[in-house]
């Protein structure tokens, strides 16, 4: 499955909860998340593109609670979108706690956040 798959098996509302265990001031920022993902939904993957988004469990320090993981993403969206989701062996996740976390960095990258609104700005001018 692709992360525009996974992106369009799942409801924004469904996603909350997972976006709200992220980060305490995720609640503040709802709307921007949502703007987000109807972005990425409408956006068209790149065909011609081929790579993986790993999804996995990590932790900095010993005794820390682990924390989902989520590799080899940037910010061309189009070519992201087209990645195969990868999920590590011991990752057992629901499809709206994975949508979640990629949304997640989406939102809180900086440099993805400029693309997706100048793509925003674009949809709007055109």
């Amino acid at each position: 499955m692709t992360l525009k798959d996974l992106f369009m098996q799942v409801r924004f509302d469904d996603l909350i909860p997972s976006l709200l265990e992220q980060d305490e001031n995720t609640q503040n920022s709802i709307c921007s998340f949502r703007e987000a993902f109807d972005l990425l939904r409408m956006m068209e993957p790149d065909q011609d593109f081929k790579g993986e988004v790993v999804i996995q469990w990590s932790k900095t320090e010993e005794g820390e609670e682990p924390w989902i993981k989520v590799c080899h993403l940037d910010n061309e969206w189009e070519k992201q979108l087209a990645k195969e989701v990868v999920l590590k062996e011991d990752v057992q996740l629901s499809n709206e706690e994975l949508a979640g976390n990629p949304l997640w960095l989406v939102r809180w990258t900086v440099g993805a956040d400029i693309a997706l609104k100048t793509l925003l700005y674009s949809l709007i001018v055109s």
